[in-house]
């Protein structure tokens, strides 16, 4: 991939945008949504300078970019289905019961405890 003039650095999770968390395939996403360039600019509060960067890193690498967006999206789908798989069964287990009728539990407990002092004070 061709370099840039210092705003797009490579990190673990791919080319980034220095100082930030945002990386390239994220704005690959809004762009190929139909978003314009000075939009998503402003959405992640980028200067037009860092955009125009962005846009020639973009044209300059598209073949490569894609292919490795689309084997980090293989791996997080890949990923995604191994743990759905193992936690199937917590799928399965019972929704803790609403508040209000634990409360109801409660309040049935605490009468039956009333009625047996009572009838063991009589």
């Amino acid at each position: 991939m061709s370099e840039s003039n210092g705003i797009i650095v490579q990190t673990g999770r791919g080319p980034s945008i220095k100082g930030t968390r945002l990386t390239i395939y994220s704005l690959m996403e809004y762009l190929k949504d139909g978003w314009t360039p000075k939009h998503t600019a402003q959405w992640f509060n980028l200067t037009p300078a860092e955009m125009d960067e962005v846009m020639a890193y973009l044209k300059a690498n598209e073949a490569e970019l894609e292919a490795e967006y689309a084997e980090v999206m293989r791996k997080a789908e890949e990923q995604e289905r191994y743990w759905r798989e193992r936690n199937k069964d917590r799928d399965k287990l019972p929704a803790k019961p609403p508040s209000d009728y634990r409360i109801a539990i409660a309040r049935a407990r605490l009468a039956e405890i009333k009625r047996e002092r009572e009838r063991c004070n009589s």
